[in-house]
């Protein structure tokens, strides 16, 4: 599980309160997708971790390629997670708004 709470530092000013705000509310999103995928064992958790580790990688790079990487992981997870059908559903539902928590950090926060 990833437990870090610097998601994606990238385009705003890190030293904010709109950064650490959404730094936080990833966090907290991220703690939801990892509750939402205990005991998940369609095939498409590996494409869900891949997301999580993209989001974890980028964490420590802040550059527009660990962004796109993100978006890339992200799309694959929820194609995946889209051929799981009604199984996946509660994971795609915790998936969607990690990425828009990541979104809202990467703009919030600088380079």
């Amino acid at each position: 599980m990833i437990r870090d709470k610097n998601l994606l530092q990238r385009r705003g000013d890190p030293s904010s309160q709109a950064c650490s705000d959404a730094k936080n509310a990833a966090y907290a999103r991220m703690t939801e997708l990892n509750s939402a995928i205990q005991g998940y064992t369609h095939p498409s958790l590996t494409q869900v971790r891949d997301f999580q580790a993209a989001i974890f990688e980028a964490n420590s790079h802040h550059d527009e390629t660990h962004y796109d990487k993100i978006k890339s992981t992200y799309s694959s997870a929820i194609t995946a997670l889209e051929s799981a059908g009604i199984q996946g559903q509660p994971v795609r539902d915790k998936t969607v708004p990690m990425m828009e928590a990541v979104n809202k950090a990467a703009d919030a926060c600088g380079p």
